[in-house]
């Protein structure tokens, strides 16, 4: 389409009709108030290729031809559209009007979009506290996770609403207070659990609200158009851990807690309570969708490769050939639905599999980057870089061979294989390697195995290593495994 036959965002008025180029950053379906089946409209928030951006509001006479085009991040023709008055409370952009459809609207698949992706417009965390953003219009926020107090129900509109309070910092340490709710609670609260072994928790809120109680200034969320983003693996979040690198340890606060301090209560909770533990031997008795721990020491590593390349976004395997090195572009293509609108590249992951040895039995688990992350505190192309130089690009490191006789504490989830085979496949959702948990572990599955075995443990004096058993699982019948080219051990990558 002619350039000049298409209007910027910030050209709209309700003088004419307008064709726009647009990314959809934003979605979400607005039911009717006394049918919560019934969709009443579709509203988005448009950005152009400038950055600038307009609500949009389609009524159910005429969004249902394009549903399946209003995806976040897809690029988008709308022609014959028209502008109004902005008649929402809430003002989740810039713009004082508000784009809508009528019936000789339409919408088409655009492939050529500059940048921008996310259309970012970070708000100073002096200017938050010194109230001089308005109330009724959103911001993006961007900040180190220091603080979590635990989550709670808070009563309102006579139901209890979920309310999790946290500060984040900017790198010239000023703090914000930060309430989430709803939905957007149970998401913080999910990844830090699913998440103990990051190192720090860099947190975008995008589509924020500034607001004030007892003259106090905090940041919350909005009830549908806020996203937020946790340690995601995009410029942004990048930019900000390697300047926050870069600042000297004293600048920035020493008594700010990382996310792993802040996860103690959620390990000792996943590892000691809420999941029972088994012996390696026993594997085959957690039921499949089901999770249990098991504890024990490496012993060798196992297969010929410690890392694969995947997409940049989704981790999908791409082809090894895709990436050339650090230095290089390796935009891909990834062939997955999530990605079929961004623009990625091809980047190494850890991919380690290692023989586990426990009281009773062995198996091979796969490590990803979440725990050799969190292990060495290196990334896979700090550690491919360094075998290129030393000449070795294809042998195991040396950092990997360290983690033999070392002890851990991995939560497992079973999941069977849907073709019908025996296969059982061993998801490491965490793992664990605080000397105080192990040291309980330890303890409490020797009891177990001698109630298991009738024997007195008051009557022995032994030492675990004397009755270790090095009787393996079939590794037929049972294997941590990566399927549909996708490892099933997520990750997040701390600095």
């Amino acid at each position: 389409m002619n350039s000049k036959q298409i209007s910027m965002v910030d050209e709209l008025n309700s003088s004419k009709d307008h064709t726009v180029k647009v990314r959809i950053l934003r979605v979400w379906k607005n039911y009717s108030w006394d049918n919560k089946q019934e969709i009443r409209s579709i509203s988005m928030i448009l950005m152009d290729q400038k950055g600038s951006k307009i609500e949009c509001n389609v009524n159910k006479s005429y969004y249902t031809p394009y549903l399946k085009l209003f995806e976040e991040y897809v690029v988008v023709y709308i022609r014959n559209s028209t502008v109004g008055k902005h008649l929402g409370k809430i003002k989740y952009v810039d713009h004082e009007k508000q784009m809508y459809f009528k019936q000789d609207t339409t919408v088409t698949k655009c492939n050529d979009f500059d940048d921008p992706t996310y259309g970012f417009r970070f708000a100073k965390f002096q200017e938050i506290l010194d109230n001089s953003h308005p109330c009724d219009s959103s911001m993006d926020v961007i900040g180190k996770v220091v603080d979590m107090e635990p989550l709670e129900k808070n009563k309102s509109f006579n139901k209890d609403t979920l309310q999790q309070n946290l500060y984040l910092e900017d790198l010239s340490g000023i703090r914000i207070n930060v309430t989430l709710w709803g939905s957007y609670a149970q998401e913080l609260v999910d990844y830090v659990a699913n998440n103990q072994e990051s190192k720090c928790l860099i947190l975008i809120i995008q589509f924020a609200m500034r607001k004030t109680f007892n003259g106090a200034t905090y940041v919350n969320n909005s009830m549908v158009g806020t996203k937020l983003f946790f340690n995601s693996d995009i410029e942004e979040v990048n930019t900000f851990k390697k300047e926050l690198l870069s600042l000297d340890a004293n600048h920035t606060s020493s008594s700010a807690r990382t996310i792993g301090s802040l996860s103690t209560n959620y390990l000792r909770d996943e590892f000691m309570v809420k999941n029972k533990l088994y012996n390696i031997s026993a594997l085959h008795e957690i039921e499949s969708g089901k999770s249990g721990i098991v504890f024990g020491t490496i012993k060798q590593l196992d297969g010929d490769t410690w890392y694969y390349i995947g997409c940049s976004n989704c981790r999908s395997k791409v082809p090894t050939e895709s990436y050339n090195g650090s230095s290089s572009n390796n935009e891909v293509v990834c062939s997955k639905d999530k990605c079929r609108n961004l623009k990625v590249t091809a980047k190494p992951y850890f991919l380690v599999k290692v023989l586990v040895e426990g009281l009773i039995g062995s198996v091979i688990l796969t490590l990803f980057d979440k725990e050799i992350n969190s292990i060495l505190n290196l990334s896979s192309i700090d550690l491919i870089n360094k075998q290129e130089k030393i000449g070795k690009p294809t042998e195991f490191p040396a950092e990997l061979y360290d983690l033999i006789e070392k002890k851990f504490a991995f939560k497992i989830n079973v999941k069977t294989s849907p073709y019908g085979y025996r296969t059982r496949y061993y998801n490491i959702s965490r793992f664990n390697d605080d000397l105080d948990i192990i040291s309980e572990l330890e303890d409490l599955e020797l009891k177990i195995t001698l109630s298991e075995q009738g024997i007195n443990e008051d009557s022995l004096n032994i030492d675990i290593s004397d009755i270790t058993s090095t009787v393996p699982i079939s590794s037929k019948d049972s294997t941590s495994f990566a399927g549909d080219n996708t490892p099933l051990s997520d990750t997040a990558i701390g600095i």
